[in-house]
């Protein structure tokens, strides 16, 4: 106990980073089906997205399957919310391949020190 008290912290972390993970529906609402679907995830200023890329297989019409991406959000944020794009690239069952891209907006939980 006496050696205890003459320890003196000092914290030495300046910056810390809150893990988000967001999961992402993806709904075919097409009239054909979507083959081969990979989404990759871009973020915008402040935020970091860490698994940037989903594979979300074959979407039958009507079928919707979510995966998980991982972001990074620093304690230095100033902006509760951030715009963030999702590309989505298929193949139709005629082989022809397609993109599209959808912009999402996300909200960032308080960040308290």
């Amino acid at each position: 106990l006496a050696e205890a008290q003459r320890l003196t912290l000092r914290p030495s972390v300046k910056e810390w980073k809150l893990q988000e993970q967001a999961s992402i529906a993806v709904r075919n609402t097409g009239d054909e089906t979507m083959q081969a679907v990979k989404a990759s995830l871009v973020g915008s200023n402040g935020i970091k997205v860490t698994s940037t890329e989903q594979d979300y297989g074959t979407l039958r019409v009507g079928a919707e399957t979510t995966r998980d991406f991982g972001m990074e959000v620093s304690s230095k944020s100033k902006w509760p919310q951030y715009k963030l794009t999702l590309n989505l690239n298929f193949t139709t069952p005629t082989g022809k391949k397609k993109t599209c891209s959808y912009k999402l907006s996300y909200q960032v939980p308080s960040l308290q020190r």
